[in-house]
């Protein structure tokens, strides 16, 4: 069965693409990280993360398709360079979508 966290903490690693001399990264509280185990090929099982926002609103913005890209990117750039996930970065992977979850939708 999935597992959804809520809110988990991430922050931006230094280093690229997150060191850029004008603009600083904070803390980042994705609203929801999906978890699922799917098959990766070859019979083996990954930890699958999909990126989930929340917004009070009835309809997709903008901002809010940045904000699953920009929570993407970072994942995707932890997934691939944080030393604590070495062990078992070949087992995770970022889906190839996000989402927005509107107020009031199921």
């Amino acid at each position: 069965p999935p597992w959804m966290l809520f809110q988990p903490l991430f922050k931006a690693p230094a280093g690229p693409p997150f060191d850029h001399c004008d603009v600083s990264f904070s803390n980042s509280y994705v609203d929801f990280l999906l978890l699922r185990f799917v098959s990766g090929g070859g019979g083996a099982v990954v930890a699958e993360l999909t990126v989930i926002d929340a917004k009070a609103t009835g309809k997709v913005k903008v901002g809010a398709m940045v904000q699953v890209a920009y929570y993407a990117l970072l994942l995707e750039t932890l997934i691939a360079t944080d030393p604590r996930l070495a062990g078992v970065r070949r087992h995770l992977r970022l889906a190839r979508h996000g989402g927005v979850w509107l107020y009031g939708e199921a």
